[in-house]
């Protein structure tokens, strides 16, 4: 249970976490369809949303609650054990990703995971991706790829469809006025993870929402994911 929940936690830690040669649509000039994508993204400047998320792993499910909190460059997840969001459940997992870095603490297990990102705008900015980057159009569909290896691809709608890193591919779909109401995680084209939103709101948020103590005694786990390195040079070692 212990390295299912470590392996989950990993690839959630990718959502706290995400050039080409520029192609013009026939209806849409390249910069047009930077606009509308960066348009359609404007719910991640600052937003909040929770529901139910589904995990499976070695065919079993598990479902939990769980609460995600955005702002600029800082995302806070925060999954639970028990209880229902807003009936102080029980918290059983809280990822925090601030100043380039990845903080995953489970309470539970008294851990704490940091993790370095390797360049400094990695995933999480995806506007500003978006608008550095230059969007090719491919069979209707929209594309841009930051890294090797890593790409987001919008529909015709300019809506975030997919995002993939490395073998991770995270879909977005049912969208609701702009608003991506499920999103599943694939490994290896495999399921592991479903989040079905039940509710976006966008409030304001305080910095110090993104704060989290953490107790004395814990195991501290160091390391640092850079996406710089080629693909090959991954697949070698």
């Amino acid at each position: 249970m212990k390295n299912m929940f470590k392996y989950i936690i990993g690839i959630l830690s990718m959502f706290a976490l995400l050039g080409c040669s520029s192609v013009p649509s026939g209806k849409y000039n390249t910069f047009e369809i930077q606009n509308k994508i960066i348009g359609n993204l404007s719910y991640l400047k600052e937003c909040k949303a929770d529901g139910i998320a589904n995990i499976n792993y070695n065919d079993f499910e598990i479902k939990t609650n769980f609460l995600l909190r955005k702002k600029d460059l800082k995302v806070r997840i925060d999954l639970f054990s028990g209880g229902i969001l807003g009936l102080s459940p029980a918290p059983k997992a809280q990822i925090v990703l601030r100043d380039n870095f990845v903080n995953v603490f489970i309470p539970d297990q008294k851990r704490l995971t940091i993790t370095r990102l390797i360049p400094a705008d990695s995933l999480v900015n995806v506007q500003g991706i978006v608008g550095n980057y230059n969007v090719v159009e491919n069979f209707g569909y929209y594309m841009t790829s930051p890294f090797n290896g890593v790409y987001y691809i919008f529909d015709k709608k300019f809506h975030l469809e997919v995002i993939q890193i490395r073998n991770i591919r995270i879909q977005l779909s049912k969208y609701k006025k702009n608003l991506p109401y499920h999103i599943t995680v694939l490994k290896d084209k495999n399921e592991i993870l479903t989040l079905e939103i039940d509710k976006w709101d966008f409030p304001r948020y305080t910095d110090n929402i993104f704060d989290f103590e953490v107790p004395a005694n814990v195991q501290i786990e160091a390391n640092e994911l850079d996406l710089t390195i080629p693909i090959e040079i991954i697949e070698e070692e």
